[in-house]
């Protein structure tokens, strides 16, 4: 049998040590859970669709305002963060396409090619749910909107995200709620690229 004896003297300075060893423990779970899913620097296209036109139902060239203040927002909120360059100039709709149906068929590698020679690092593609927006008991608008976020690196062809993020919002009108909850969403976006932790969750 092993007894274990210890001085008196000594525990203060074995509780330090054990408080230290903790510490540096919670250190560094903390510091791999905040490892952003896209490296500070990267360069990023990005594109918003509606969900129906990721499924193939209508034209992709059918973008509407929605989609297009959840790409402005993110582009927006991307920038202001200083962390990534947005590249957009000179890849034109035509490509945006292409690379739009490669994804909305899986084909995530297709997509890469469309867009690689840009020296785009990593494509951020956006799709929206349905737009809808209910009269609440206030008489005003309550939306409730869903965006796919899906995050493909050129480097390897494979998606280092794929999940979706929720948001709600009120407004004045129908259009104001749902345009208020697109942009909710698409502000959730960016803490979730660069690895920090969502202040609403």
């Amino acid at each position: 049998r092993i007894t274990l004896t210890f001085d008196k003297k000594g525990l203060p300075y074995v509780a330090l040590v054990l408080a230290l060893a903790f510490v540096l423990t919670l250190c560094t779970v903390r510091s791999y859970a905040e490892q952003p899913i896209v490296p500070f620097g990267s360069r990023i296209t990005v594109f918003a669709t509606d969900g129906n036109a990721v499924n193939g139902d209508v034209k992709l060239t059918n973008q509407s305002g929605y989609a297009r203040v959840a790409e402005t927002s993110l582009k927006r909120d991307l920038r202001k963060a200083g962390k990534y360059k947005i590249a957009d100039a000179g890849i034109s709709d035509s490509l945006k396409r292409e690379a739009l149906k490669s994804l909305a068929k899986g084909n995530s590698k297709k997509a890469v090619a469309a867009v690689k020679k840009f020296g785009i690092d990593y494509i951020v593609h956006v799709s929206l749910s349905d737009h809808e927006a209910d009269l609440n008991d206030f008489k005003t608008y309550t939306s409730s909107n869903t965006v796919m976020v899906q995050i493909v690196s050129t480097r390897t062809g494979e998606y280092v995200f794929d999940d979706m993020i929720s948001a709600k919002a009120l407004g004045g009108t129908r259009e104001e709620a749902i345009r208020l909850a697109v942009q909710k969403a698409a502000a959730k976006i960016v803490p979730l690229i660069m690895g920090e932790e969502d202040e609403d969750e």
